[in-house]
């Protein structure tokens, strides 16, 4: 994965709407995003849902890092202090986030990825053009139904969409992320050029 600026802004601005008003005590998760995800948004400043505090729960206390243990997540509610937001990683969090589990309120894969992925699409429009994101949005289409074989998950399409806009290039340079094979856009490219001979390369 290579991880972008504009990967862990969109994601703190889509967690600021999902999660909405924070109240003291208040404390959210997430375990839908795989753990070197979830070290990159930890370790990385401009991840910042408003009004709610970021902690990495793994196996390890490092505060510079935003990291702590399944215990210390289980001392934070119940000292119900400042809005938490933890991001679980999976791998390493251990059987203590059980009460975590069952206290907090848990943020939807699904929910969290419809806004980060229409903030996203709203990036590379306005970083290349609409025709750029018709591009990329037609990409991912013909991905998913590409042989009725292969599904693309939220975050491929995701990181996808940030990539194109952070790195201000043609959609059809990065198609190789969705599993298929790049094509290269001329002056002259239409919204779909490329697109209907376009090789799987799973």
């Amino acid at each position: 994965m290579l991880w972008t600026n504009l990967h862990a802004r969109i994601l703190g601005l889509a967690f600021e709407r999902v999660l909405g008003k924070s109240n003291r005590g208040s404390m959210a998760f997430v375990r839908c995003l795989t753990p070197d995800v979830v070290q990159a948004l930890a370790t990385d400043a401009s991840f910042a849902p408003r009004d709610w505090r970021v902690w990495r729960v793994a196996d390890t206390d490092n505060e510079s890092a935003r990291s702590i243990t399944a215990d210390r997540a289980v001392e934070m509610r119940e000292a119900k202090g400042d809005p938490a937001l933890l991001l679980v990683d999976t791998a390493r969090a251990g059987a203590g986030m059980d009460g975590i589990y069952s206290a907090a309120a848990e943020v939807d894969e699904s929910i969290l990825f419809m806004e980060a992925l229409r903030l996203a699409a709203r990036e590379v429009t306005r970083q290349l053009s609409k025709q750029h994101r018709q591009h990329a949005e037609l990409a991912v289409k013909k991905a998913r139904g590409h042989g009725h074989r292969f599904s693309v998950s939220l975050w491929t399409e995701f990181d996808f969409l940030c990539r194109v806009a952070a790195d201000n290039k043609h959609p059809g340079e990065y198609l190789h992320l969705l599993g298929l094979w790049p094509v290269q856009a001329s002056v002259e490219s239409q919204e779909d050029d490329g697109l209907d001979v376009l090789t799987d390369v799973r």
